[in-house]
């Protein structure tokens, strides 16, 4: 028999200690795909100019949670430090003389 993709996570999660977060969590994530795609047609100024504090800020509302309601700081600075180097990589990458031959 084979569990759906969602009990299975609930398995791992709980068989490991941990577990997962609230369904409403992905909805900062949902809005600002959302934004990414209808913004620039419907309020190109505001989202040209905005943008940023609006990434920013619903990225807050996740981070937020970790650190004032689950009080797990190092699951965000894990994240964090995760999404660095990750960066860092792409952007040496981009800079390397055989990305621009490529290009």
């Amino acid at each position: 028999m084979t569990l759906p993709l969602s009990a299975t996570l609930l398995a791992a999660s709980t068989s490991s200690g941990h577990t997962l977060p609230p369904s409403w969590t992905v909805l900062p994530f949902v809005a600002l795909l959302l934004c990414i795609a209808v913004m620039p047609l419907f309020a190109a100024n505001f989202w040209e100019h905005h943008y940023q504090k609006v990434a920013l800020g619903l990225g807050l509302i996740t981070a937020g949670y970790y650190f004032f309601i689950l009080h797990d700081a190092p699951a965000v600075l894990h994240s964090m430090t995760e999404y660095l180097s990750f960066m860092a990589l792409v952007v040496h990458s981009s800079s390397s003389p055989a990305a621009s031959i490529s290009a």
